[in-house]
């Protein structure tokens, strides 16, 4: 199935579709002004609409307060939000459900004054500055964000319960104290910025599958069953046999593993680009007038066979680490209603957050009603403070595949029993079914100086995003932040320069 990491996942329970996201989700119509600006056209092009409904709550869920993506809830949002903490022991001094935390200071929450004042100075620290803002930028991408936390502001590392979990699963795959501090900017972090995530952000059904096929739609109209009405693109099957026919303008191949990319000859005076693939047993080769490789990092500087030795060693400065979704098909969320609540969080056992989606009307729209069928998302990393950013990359992804599928959905019931069952949530009776989506390489993380150099090497993501010869790259951890919005930015200039090439 096309789509990467923006695939989607079906399931049918109690004569409802529930669609949850495999990967990538949350966007916002792009505007002026917005950080998806420079996709307005490309929105409008392929036929996506500009504005949704969402199904409105049953009264026995009006007082509640729904988020309508994802990710929102998880930090950003969550105090908009109807939001629940749960603490445990050790942890905590007992266990507990706290609803609406931040609403009193987290007086009710039964943790440490130690902690408490630390979590609030945190949440609410002030915006820190260097100079102007590029002095700024500098200056936070010269430090891990554990360093600007524990040596600048001096609070405790107990607030990396709160953070590390957020970064690990928003973003970038590891602890906070990993990353630079300027990715904790982009992320929006206390100390850095406020201004991440927009308050209109949303989540198609499946998440961003839904923007990959209008995009597919758009360019194979066969590839897609049915109109180019929106119920159509997100749930009409797909025509796999359109994907690759002789003489058409696009061609999606799949089942082809691309092996080399190289210029025919020095790559300062090659005329093309050969791309060599595995396809059924057999490797194929096509010869281009130039290529831009959108694969991810980890992919691309195994493929590329003639990258000059900057790329090589820009290349190796590329951290990627890995995540789990799962998504859980529930027979109902009655428990989630009783407490109160539209989403929680935790600090001990797998993951670290759950939500209840508000959905969105799309032609097969599942119900708000806490008696009824839901979905819900739990997105799960693998932070390890202390540890250096490759080893903990490495040593996470060796959990993440050496987990099998029956131990994750064993965790992940008990994570789900421990949480609801004083509310009366049944893990044998209560789960229709969990689909769970190993991410190994999900998000690329930054260490200090990935963004503006270090003063013995330049930043990595700046010399990747240069062409050499016919070759050009684009996907969105050159942007040192990824999300569909940055990919189609990075896409966008890898065209430009390759068309500079080229005419």
């Amino acid at each position: 199935m096309f789509g990467g990491e923006a695939k989607q996942n079906q399931m049918q329970v109690e004569g409802v579709i529930l669609t949850g996201p495999q990967g990538s989700n949350g966007t916002i119509v792009p505007a002026a002004g917005t950080n998806y600006a420079h996709v307005q056209e490309l929105w409008d092009d392929v036929g996506l609409p500009r504005s949704f409904d969402f199904v409105a709550p049953s009264k026995d869920a009006a007082s509640l307060k729904f988020s309508r993506d994802h990710y929102d809830p998880m930090y950003w949002g969550e105090t908009a939000k109807s939001l629940g903490y749960f603490f445990d022991e050790p942890f905590a001094q007992k266990r507990a459900w706290v609803v609406n935390p931040w609403s009193d200071d987290l007086k009710r929450a039964p943790i440490s004054q130690r902690v408490r004042d630390s979590w609030l100075y945190w949440k609410h620290a002030e915006v820190l500055k260097r100079g102007d803002e590029a002095a700024t930028d500098r200056w936070l991408d010269s430090m891990s964000y554990g360093d600007l936390v524990t040596k600048v502001m001096g609070l405790s590392p107990e607030v990396f319960r709160l953070a590390d979990p957020l970064v690990a699963t928003a973003d970038y795959a590891v602890s906070s104290d990993a990353i630079s501090g300027y990715a904790a900017k982009l992320l929006g972090l206390p100390g850095t910025d406020t201004a991440a995530v927009s308050g209109d952000a949303f989540s198609f059904p499946g998440g961003n599958a839904a923007i990959m096929r209008h995009i597919v739609k758009k360019l194979i109209p066969e590839a897609i069953t049915g109109t180019r009405a929106f119920k159509d693109v997100l749930y009409a099957p797909i025509n796999f046999d359109a994907l690759d026919r002789p003489r058409q303008p696009t061609r999606i191949r799949l089942n082809a593993t691309v092996v080399a990319v190289k210029h025919d000859g020095p790559p300062e005076s090659a005329k093309s680009v050969q791309v060599t693939y595995a396809v059924n047993g057999e490797l194929k080769r096509v010869t281009a007038n130039a290529a831009i490789v959108s694969a991810g990092g980890w992919i691309t500087r195994h493929i590329v066979r003639d990258m000059p030795p900057a790329y090589v060693k820009a290349y190796s400065q590329f951290h990627h680490g890995p995540i789990l979704v799962a998504n859980v098909a529930v027979r109902n969320w009655k428990p989630f209603a009783e407490l109160g609540i539209t989403c929680a969080h935790w600090f001990d056992g797998l993951g670290f957050f759950v939500n209840v989606r508000q959905p969105m009307i799309d032609g097969a729209p599942a119900p708000l009603d806490p008696s009824k069928p839901a979905m819900l998302t739990m997105y799960i990393g693998f932070p390890q403070s202390g540890t250096p950013i490759a080893q903990q990359t490495a040593a996470a992804r060796g959990r993440l595949l050496g987990t099998s599928f029956a131990d994750f959905e064993m965790q992940i019931r008990r994570q789900l029993q421990t949480l609801f069952g004083g509310s009366g949530f049944d893990a044998r009776r209560d789960i229709a079914g969990i689909i769970i989506n190993r991410w190994g390489h999900a998000y690329i993380a930054p260490q200090p100086g990935f963004y503006f150099g270090t003063p013995d090497n330049p930043a990595p993501l700046e010399v990747i995003r240069k062409p050499y010869g016919r070759i050009a790259f684009g996907h969105s951890e050159l942007s040192g932040r990824q999300s569909w919005g940055r990919a189609g930015k990075e896409a966008q200039r890898a065209v430009r320069q390759i068309l500079t090439i080229t005419t």
